[in-house]
């Protein structure tokens, strides 16, 4: 059903453009509703001149070890 909604609204079809980002993005921030963050997860902003993200810690995860992910 989930997936079926998705598809619908066009959200996987078309390419992320500079033109498109804030209307993908405002599209992504809803489905947060079916898949939301695990409670034992923080997540820290992090925002600098050049991008934004952010930091997904899990309980018991090292300081000294870091998964970089890069989707697209």
């Amino acid at each position: 059903m989930i997936i079926q909604a998705v598809k619908r609204g066009g959200l996987l079809q078309s390419v992320v453009t500079a033109d498109n980002l804030e209307a993908k993005r405002k599209q992504f921030k809803k489905l947060e509703k079916f898949f939301p963050a695990p409670r034992w997860a923080r997540i820290e902003s992090l925002q600098t001149n050049k991008f934004r993200g952010e930091w997904i810690c899990a309980p018991r995860s090292r300081k000294t070890k870091v998964l970089l992910y890069l989707h697209g």
